[in-house]
């Protein structure tokens, strides 16, 4: 009997009281890490002049592809994607501590401006990262974390006023249908490394049951490639070039 008062004494539930001790201190702590979380986010997109530019985020995260030494092709910007997936992981898991911790909301450290510019930012981020997947064709497979940082979305964000704040972003105009002239030009390279993503996996993956349409149309791709880029210059001339490509593939399938 002595010895197991002696163990209701020094635990609770099972746990060691230390432990706890140190639990829900690490918790009430965790905010602190939402600014170096919040830039570290940010800092991805440095090259980025445009604030408002939507199209220009995209171009970060677009897949870009290039051979390696034994003729094989890879995404260079697989490893940004990653990078920028588990950062805002991180920062949306801080966050959702963050909101439900008394500390977080008793440390006049972080105002209301700050909160509600995290709030917004991890709305804008979230919209991105859907986007970004769309454009490589990933299979938009939510991890559990993923999928609270998506409720947070849904019950903190969505609702409340998205201000534009030096008009940062423009979340209201995604999604609204524009002719091709229209575009600018960082939407008009984007929607063309589209087309050549999509290019790349239908010839890689569509036909391969069929060995020589396969090496057919991945040597038209390289021409294509390599005569697009004769036309830098000229977004539209290269968007309109994979657009014909692309139809001449679905033609054939």
């Amino acid at each position: 009997m002595r010895a197991y008062q002696d163990l209701e004494a020094r635990t609770q539930g099972g746990y060691e009281l230390a432990d706890i001790e140190g639990l829900y201190h690490q918790i009430s702590t965790e905010y602190k890490r939402l600014p170096s979380l919040h830039d570290a986010l940010w800092a991805i997109f440095a090259e980025v002049k445009n604030k408002q530019d939507l199209e220009q985020y995209r171009q970060v995260l677009m897949p870009r592809y290039a051979e390696d030494e034994d003729g094989q092709t890879y995404d260079i910007r697989q490893k940004v994607r990653d990078d920028f997936y588990s950062a805002l992981t991180a920062f949306g898991l801080c966050l959702q501590t963050a909101l439900s911790s008394r500390s977080f909301f008793e440390d006049h450290s972080f105002s209301e401006v700050d909160v509600q510019r995290y709030k917004e930012d991890l709305r804008f981020f979230t919209s991105l990262r859907k986007i970004a997947r769309q454009d490589a064709l990933e299979t938009v497979d939510y991890s559990v974390y993923e999928e609270q940082i998506r409720r947070l979305v849904d019950k903190q964000v969505i609702g409340s006023q998205v201000r534009e704040p030096e008009g940062v972003y423009l979340v209201h105009q995604l999604g609204q249908p524009e002719a091709p002239e229209q575009w600018s030009e960082e939407k008009t390279r984007n929607e063309t490394d589209m087309i050549r993503t999509r290019l790349k996996k239908t010839i890689e993956q569509d036909l391969g049951d069929d060995p020589y349409a396969q090496q057919v149309f991945a040597e038209l791709l390289k021409q294509a490639i390599a005569e697009a880029e004769a036309m830098f210059d000229h977004p539209l001339k290269q968007y309109a070039l994979f657009k014909k490509f692309e139809e001449q593939v679905s033609a054939t399938g």
